[in-house]
């Protein structure tokens, strides 16, 4: 079940049941309970916080891609696959196409590496930070532009999306990856559906 906007929920369960329940949000820590049928609950959530990237170049805001992985000692938070979230890929708490150079992501308490990118032709920023519960750390991250492309575009021209049997991406994330990464020309090659990304982009 998903929770109310103020956090209340109604599960059915068998009767006479002993039901074990975990509340889980991507970048928080997870609240468990044990409890049973005609029963109220309350999942207290242990506190989390937030980790804000503000990435530039030259004092501008650009587009980037925004990686936070565990540090050292630092796990993330997963539930079994059968809860149908979405997975953690490579183990990385997050990967967000922050396409205003701007974002806030929520992370456990502890220590976490922050990884902020623009495509090959810009150097790296790679940032270890704390997280402390109730508090947003932040990061700024000053971009260097290393590999100068004047006059040259750079295109992706096989990009499958959700209409293609062997993808399940939103074509939203897909424009949102090029323009972080510094693609200029994503073209979409789905099987058996002929469009572009137009609406996306609008």
């Amino acid at each position: 079940t998903t929770t109310a906007a103020d956090g209340t929920f109604t599960l059915h369960v068998p009767a006479g049941a002993s039901v074990h329940l975990d509340a889980y949000k991507r970048g928080d820590a997870i609240g468990t309970a044990e409890v049973g049928s005609g029963t109220t609950a309350t999942i207290d959530l242990p506190a989390t916080g937030s980790i804000h990237v503000v990435a530039t170049e030259n004092g501008s805001a650009v587009p980037v891609r925004v990686q936070v992985v565990p540090g050292a000692g630092q796990t993330v938070p997963t539930v079994p696959a059968s809860y149908g979230e979405p997975g953690i890929a490579s183990g990385r708490l997050h990967v967000e196409y922050a396409v205003t150079g701007d974002v806030t992501v929520p992370a456990p308490p502890g220590t976490w590496d922050v990884i902020v990118s623009r495509g090959y032709e810009y150097e790296l920023v790679r940032k270890t930070v704390t997280v402390v519960a109730n508090q947003t750390t932040e990061v700024t991250a000053s971009l260097d532009h290393d590999v100068d492309t004047t006059n040259i575009q750079c295109g992706d021209f096989h990009i499958h999306t959700w209409r293609s049997n062997d993808s399940g991406d939103q074509a939203l994330m897909k424009v949102a990856q090029a323009v972080a990464d510094g693609v200029e020309l994503p073209v979409r090659s789905d099987h058996e559906w002929v469009s572009d990304f137009s609406q996306e982009i609008a």
